[in-house]
């Protein structure tokens, strides 16, 4: 048996993950949603336009409560990289 230090641990993650409000505004203030997201070997993130309207309405009082630049924070949005999408029916 191999000694604890001898073996490798990996965490096997999608290739896709979809992101809801959440999630992204969680990234947006530095939480730990930011690591898959914004990780060049982590999945692609999928999220519904839908989203970034919630996202918006939310911005202002997150921005406040955390003493955060608004503006600063939707343009940290804008270039997430998040693929943004067209709700289905």
């Amino acid at each position: 048996m191999a000694s604890a230090s001898k073996r490798r641990s990996t965490i096997s993650l999608p290739t896709v993950v979809v992101a809801d409000a959440n999630v992204v505004l969680s990234a947006l203030i530095g939480g730990r949603a930011r690591l898959v997201i914004a990780s060049a070997h982590g999945p692609r993130c999928l999220a519904v336009d839908a989203v970034a309207v919630e996202i918006a309405r939310h911005v202002p009082r997150l921005a406040e409560k955390r003493k955060l630049d608004p503006a600063l924070l939707l343009a940290a949005l804008q270039v997430m990289p998040i693929e943004w999408k067209p709700a289905s029916v």
